[in-house]
């Protein structure tokens, strides 16, 4: 975010995160889920373009509406991904027993299951990601919201009764967030260093808090600088809440806009807001080997995300500053005349960004980095910092005037 644009100071305290006129059954977390096909087939994995023509039709994505509408069909047809392109998912844990996902799932090349921690990174035995709530190696998702924004960047059932991520990538789960979707920012900013240190290439972060702590804010910076693209959700209060690290120079904030390119009565609009992605009845994996339809600013952050793995895979010298510069400036502008604080500069587009941009893509303001020099990840942060994952739907009471967003579903205070 431009450092001209940050909000100077902000009312946190008790809050409703509002549905707007949408039913509150739209938004339930327990509802619009689809049982797994019995006719499933496994697909090979794509290596190259798909020919514009030659799109899936299968049942689920044909109600995956966001595809057309940010132009991955046709981006498909330039960049499809490659597993060796790693997106970090910093959430609630990802199912990697889901058969849309089994086989997305990052390995660690340098670690055995042998009680000793081989790569010498602090974790001992992180064989596919690390669980930073429970402190151990299995990330698994308990709270669903992970699952669902993995499958949004990365799910494989292009052609058969699955549904379709954006890119065909590898999905490393780090798990800050525990089955109640409650966690710390101190585990965020570990879950950076993590992720920048293992290899990814991208990091979603669809989670965010009212306050700004060294620690996360020194992470983002050192994943810029490692040419790692960090994408953060702005959130889903429907207010004008600045929420972190979405709202970091470093950091691309996505806010959420329905499949009319409305903005989402739940997106929060503020100076955070880079561009916007669809997160209104989104469908996705969800725990069980199932599927739902979900909604948030958390969704279109995932959307995001997926079309920075497409820009990482197709330029592999980029900067982090080029790769978000080319997302935000080829957006399609659907609000207001330039930048606004409900879309950013407008809608994401895939395809536009992997053919209107060159290697010496222009910088937009929100594409150079001005956070302060960068220090130690593990620098500790005040006590009582907080952060939540969103929900569009939630609402909660909070004590000493903390700030808490909320996930899908019943939203929880992380603590």
């Amino acid at each position: 975010m431009a450092a001209a644009r940050f909000a100077q100071s902000a009312i946190f305290g008790i809050f409703v995160a509002a549905c707007g006129a949408v039913s509150p059954a739209a938004f339930a977390a327990d509802e619009s889920v689809i049982g797994e096909s019995q006719t499933r087939r496994d697909l090979p994995t794509v290596t190259g373009p798909i020919p514009s023509d030659d799109r899936p039709v299968s049942g689920l994505v044909s109600q995956q509406y966001a595809l057309e509408k940010l132009g991955i069909y046709d981006a498909w047809s330039v960049e499809v991904g490659d597993p060796s392109i790693v997106v970090a998912v910093i959430d609630s844990g990802v199912d990697s027993s889901h058969p849309d996902l089994s086989l997305r799932m990052w390995i660690n090349p340098r670690e055995l299951a042998n009680g000793v921690d081989d790569d010498g990174n602090g974790y001992t035995d992180d064989i596919r990601g690390w669980d930073f709530v429970q402190d151990d190696n299995n990330p698994q998702d308990e709270a669903d919201h992970g699952t669902h924004v993995a499958g949004i960047i990365a799910a494989r059932g292009r052609y058969s009764d699955g549904v379709a991520g954006v890119a065909n990538v590898t999905i490393m789960p780090l798990r800050v967030l525990d089955a109640q979707r409650q966690g710390v920012d101190s585990d965020v900013a570990l879950a950076i260093d993590y992720a920048v240190k293992a290899g990814a290439h991208v990091i979603n972060v669809s989670l965010g808090g009212p306050d700004s702590s060294a620690a996360m804010r020194n992470a983002c910076a050192a994943a810029e600088r490692a040419g790692v693209v960090v994408v953060a959700a702005v959130g889903n209060q429907g207010g004008q809440a600045v929420l972190y690290p979405a709202a970091y120079d470093s950091v691309l904030g996505i806010a959420a806009v329905d499949e009319n390119d409305v903005p989402a009565a739940f997106s929060n609009a503020s100076s955070a807001v880079d561009l916007a992605a669809p997160g209104v009845n989104i469908l996705s994996t969800v725990l069980n080997q199932r599927y739902g339809f979900r909604n948030g600013t958390s969704m279109a952050t995932a959307y995001v995300a997926g079309i920075a793995a497409l820009l990482r895979t197709a330029h592999p010298d980029w900067t982090a500053a080029q790769i978000r510069a080319a997302i935000v400036d080829s957006a399609d502008d659907i609000n207001v005349s330039g930048w606004d604080e409900k879309t950013g500069f407008g809608r994401a587009n895939a395809y536009r960004a992997l053919t209107d941009a060159g290697a010496d893509a222009p910088l937009s303001d929100r594409g150079v980095n001005t956070a302060p020099p960068l220090g130690s990840v593990a620098e500790p942060v005040t006590a009582g910092e907080q952060l939540a994952e969103l929900n569009p739907c939630g609402f909660g009471v909070l004590p000493g005037f903390a700030l808490s967003l909320l996930l899908l579903g019943a939203g929880k205070r992380m603590a």
